[in-house]
């Protein structure tokens, strides 16, 4: 097991509690959504408007909202891509969390985690089952450990 379920539970009531954060998304990430939805305007800056649990597979997953009204794509991120400011009140307990993740995957994968690996292989291309209200709507599914 790599996520204990109560750490877990705990942390996502509080960062729901939280919700809509703000949220700075890395340059290899953007990147990668951009290259799938080259039509949407994307910055480095986001709002985390929902998080799902994905099993010991993929972890917390965040949908990001960059603020683009004309997009109707969704993009589901694993919080391990995303960082916090500092002066967030749950920035500790987050980086706590994708700290050890990232540490028991590496210890479970021999010292190699894959993106790409951990999303075929969790079956978890629509985030646990998640279906757009409409179908118009693009998901874009991005996880790892």
């Amino acid at each position: 097991m790599i996520d204990d379920p109560r750490t877990i539970e705990l942390l996502m009531e509080r960062i729901r509690a939280a919700l809509p954060m703000r949220a700075h998304v890395g340059r290899d990430v953007l990147r990668t959504l951009r290259r799938k939805t080259p039509e949407a305007s994307l910055s480095h800056q986001c709002d985390i408007t929902e998080v799902r649990y994905a099993g010991d597979e993929g972890g917390i997953l965040c949908t990001l909202d960059f603020d683009d009204p004309a997009s109707k794509t969704v993009y589901i991120v694993s919080i391990t891509h995303v960082t916090f400011e500092r002066r967030n009140p749950l920035w500790r307990d987050i980086e706590r969390y994708k700290k050890r993740r990232i540490k028991r995957m590496r210890r479970l994968q021999g010292g190699v985690v894959s993106a790409a690996e951990s999303c075929r292989s969790s079956g978890r291309g629509r985030a646990n089952g998640y279906q757009p209200a409409a179908s118009a709507v693009q998901i874009v599914v991005l996880c790892s450990p």
